[in-house]
């Protein structure tokens, strides 16, 4: 992710650290429409909830990967395309 929605997505404390509150905070703000649950501690993110198709879960999970310093993500969102 590059430009403008990394630094969007990408808050850093003034020690110059990846403040995870508020990645989690512009996470949920930027998936909220999905209803997608993220869960983020000590740089791995936690996904989970439905979502209606398999693209959706691909870029929900790509959208975490690359941002910031995440070093692994746990993609626990179902397909239910009811």
């Amino acid at each position: 992710m590059k430009g403008i929605w990394a630094a969007a997505l990408m808050p850093f404390t003034s020690s110059l650290q990846l403040d995870e509150e508020g990645f989690r905070r512009n996470i949920d703000h930027w998936i909220d429409a999905l209803k997608i649950d993220v869960d983020t501690r000590d740089h791995i993110v936690t996904l989970s909830g439905r979502v209606t198709s398999q693209s959706e879960k691909a870029l929900a999970e790509q959208l975490a990967r690359n941002t910031g310093e995440v070093k692994m993500v746990h993609n626990n969102l179902v397909v239910d395309a009811s």
